[in-house]
C-alpha cells in the first residue's frame, strides 16, 4: 500500500501552538531588530499592535500542504473544541495542572477556526483529539477484513 493510499489521521491541536508560537516568534524577532533598544515590555506592545494572522494562517497552510503532498487529500483532521473527562477523573494530581492554560499563541482562535473551516477538522468535544483518533483507528481496524494481518 503507497502513502497515497493511506488516510492520515490528524491531530492538529499542536498546529495551533506551534503554527502559531512560530508567528508570534518570527513578528518577535523583527521587531527587536527594526527596534534593538526596545525594551520587552515594548516589544510586546508592539507585537500587540501588529496583525500577522495572515502568517499564522500562512503555517498552517504550509503544514497541511506539506501532508497532502504527502499523502493526498484524503485524510480525518481532529481538533479539540473544549471539555474532558481527564479533568473529572484526575484524582492525585490535577489533569495538565502544570500547564499554563492562559500561554496561548496570539491568534490561538483564528486558527482553530481556519483548522476546522478551510481544513475540514472535526471538532471533538469532552476528549482529546489523540482520545479520537485511538478510537478511529480501533475501530477502523475492528472492520477491516484483514485487520490481523496488520497486527
Amino acid at each position: 500500500m503507497s502513502e497515497q493510499e493511506l488516510v492520515p489521521l490528524i491531530d492538529t491541536d499542536i498546529f495551533r501552538f506551534r503554527c502559531g508560537f512560530a508567528a508570534d516568534y518570527q513578528i518577535k524577532k523583527e521587531a527587536q531588530l527594526h527596534y534593538p533598544d526596545s525594551s520587552d515590555t515594548e516589544i510586546a506592545e508592539i507585537l500587540a499592535e501588529t496583525d500577522y494572522v495572515h502568517m499564522a494562517l500562512q503555517n498552517v497552510k504550509t503544514v497541511f500542504e506539506a501532508l497532502q503532498d504527502r499523502f493526498g487529500k484524503n485524510y480525518l483532521a481532529y481538533i479539540h473544541k473544549g471539555g474532558n473527562f481527564r479533568y473529572d477523573v484526575a484524582t492525585i494530581k490535577p489533569y495538565k495542572g502544570n500547564r499554563d492554560k492562559t500561554h496561548k499563541p496570539k491568534y490561538f482562535n483564528e486558527i482553530s477556526d481556519y483548522i476546522v473551516g478551510k481544513w475540514k477538522a472535526i471538532e471533538v468535544e469532552g476528549i482529546e483529539s489523540d482520545d479520537a483518533i485511538g478510537i478511529k483507528q480501533s475501530t477502523c481496524l475492528l472492520y477491516t477484513s484483514d485487520a490481523a494481518d496488520d497486527l
